[in-house]
């Protein structure tokens, strides 16, 4: 299968994909945090924040249509939320929209920060701000397998599809639903193997990399900067009426 990953683009030659990991981890969740604080009668603030996502997609020399087609999985559910919360706190529109554009906004910071920086790199940064070490292991086999399990789940589909032609729909429901639990006890087993193979190889959950971390001049700046600019915003912010 042709599959599509997370981090295609960290190789590509651009500024963000030259700063140093950790600094553009740190700077993206201030961002998600700033613009999720934002008040609701400041909405106009989050024009800011996009232009920010706009620039630095430039900067790293990633196409705003790809980050869009990649954040449209996530629009059913920040729909339904603020639809949720519509209905629960009775509120108007207004406010269920600006729930949208702040959910939004921190998914394409969040893909914007994935697809510019390697995965393994990603992870390393993470166990060096001191990520629990269990969840970055989490991240690291639910990202690794979920290709292999994809594949054998395909296979499995094409293989019944060879041999169910025709019947009616209860019926292929039924046989989706024993291939979603062969898939399952397929992967527990599979996890367990390959658990044991890496502690009989010397696995003690560090993330190794060629490279080590070391920040340099155009890290600082980099952070600086955009530490500069969440502040200039929020003046901004609170300054105009």
């Amino acid at each position: 299968m042709k599959h599509h990953f997370a981090d295609e683009y960290s190789q590509v030659d651009g500024i963000l994909q030259k700063i140093d990991p950790r600094i553009k981890i740190i700077s993206a969740l201030l961002f998600v945090f700033l613009v999720n604080i934002t008040p609701f009668t400041k909405a106009f603030s989050l024009i800011y924040y996009t232009f920010i996502l706009v620039l630095c997609s430039l900067l790293a020399n990633v196409p705003l249509l790809r980050i869009f087609q990649k954040s449209l999985v996530s629009l059913p559910f920040i729909i339904f939320f603020a639809l949720f919360s519509l209905f629960y706190h009775h509120r108007q529109p207004w406010f269920s929209g600006v729930i949208v554009i702040k959910a939004y906004l921190s998914i394409l910071a969040m893909i914007l920060l994935i697809s510019t920086t390697s995965f393994s790199h990603f992870l390393k940064a993470l166990q060096k701000l001191k990520i629990p070490v269990i969840l970055v292991m989490i991240l690291s086999f639910m990202y690794r397998y979920l290709f292999v399990i994809t594949d054998e789940l395909m296979n499995v589909k094409t293989a019944k599809d060879a041999r169910t032609v025709g019947g009616s729909a209860w019926f292929h429901t039924k046989v989706l639903a024993n291939i979603i639990g062969v898939v399952f006890i397929s992967s527990y087993e599979r996890s367990e193997r390959i658990y044991k193979a890496m502690l009989s190889r010397g696995f003690d959950g560090t993330i190794r990399t060629l490279d080590d971390f070391k920040c340099k001049n155009r890290d600082y700046l980099f952070g600086f900067t955009a530490l500069s600019i969440f502040i200039i915003i929020k003046i901004m912010e609170y300054s105009l009426q």
